[in-house]
């Protein structure tokens, strides 16, 4: 069907993807995905900040490091280390969802409210999969992002726009063929996928990788045509985790019966 292209993952939602050669797969998705994020209050509670009402999240840069601390990286230069928090836990909203997290303070607070343009404080999620919208994996093939690229009249799309998991080299296969895995098994590496659904984007997609700007393509309208589903505008699969393992770049992508 294909084979890895790229792989990515966010260590605190919304921020810039990091692209490693391989990741660790759990039943409740990738090691070090998006186990961190930023919260603000919200009356007396408080609540998950949301990719799509602060952009300006993609240009921080953050990875979780072997202690269960976070290195964050800020466009003006200004980097941090923040250790692994041991204070109280509190909860807090993600779409609906009750979420448990452990603030970190410190004075990266202060920074990360510069760059948003509000008071946000950064929290470790405690439970992996807490603050990740769909399913554990997500993936998008090549085949289709050379089309929406088409369609939005320029030469290629960062695939980041669409924040996969796993970019899937399709170059024999049709756009929006993986439309059709919705149902199957996938082998990727030692790790076998049940894909779920078609994943359903919101205005995330319209927004610069590594800048949050919005000034591209639309890209909504230009999927909408035919991507437009009784629950939205589909683009790329979402796929829950049957047995665990490690996904490389290079790694094919096969069918897998049951």
């Amino acid at each position: 069907m294909g084979t890895v292209l790229r792989l990515g993952l966010a260590a605190v939602k919304g921020v810039a993807y990091s692209h490693p050669p391989s990741i660790v797969v759990h039943s409740d998705g990738v090691v070090g995905d998006r186990r961190w994020a930023l919260i603000q209050e919200q009356g007396s509670s408080w609540r998950v900040v949301r990719t799509v009402e602060r952009p300006t999240i993609m240009t921080v840069r953050a990875r979780q490091d072997t202690h269960q601390g976070l290195w964050l990286q800020l466009k003006d230069g200004r980097a941090f280390l923040v250790p692994a928090p041991d204070g109280p836990t509190v909860v807090a909203d993600y779409w609906g969802r009750a979420t448990l997290v452990r603030p970190a303070p410190g004075p990266w607070d202060a920074a990360l409210s510069d760059v948003l343009g509000r008071d946000v404080r950064l929290a470790a999620v405690e439970r992996a999969g807490g603050v990740t919208y769909a399913d554990p994996v997500s993936l998008v093939t090549t085949s289709s992002l050379r089309e929406a690229a088409r369609r939005a009249g320029v030469e290629a799309l960062d695939d980041e726009r669409f924040r996969p998991t796993v970019v899937v080299d399709t170059p024999s296969l049709p756009p929006f063929a993986e439309e059709n895995w919705v149902g199957t098994r996938l082998r990727v590496g030692s790790v076998d996928l049940l894909v779920r659904r078609q994943l359903v984007r919101c205005a995330v997609i319209q927004c610069e990788p590594g800048t949050g700007q919005s000034d591209g393509p639309d890209l909504l309208r230009v999927l909408a045509t035919d991507r437009s589903t009784a629950t939205g505008i589909v683009f790329g699969v979402g796929a829950e985790v049957l047995t665990p393992g490690r996904i490389s770049v290079g790694d094919v992508v096969a069918n897998r019966k049951a």
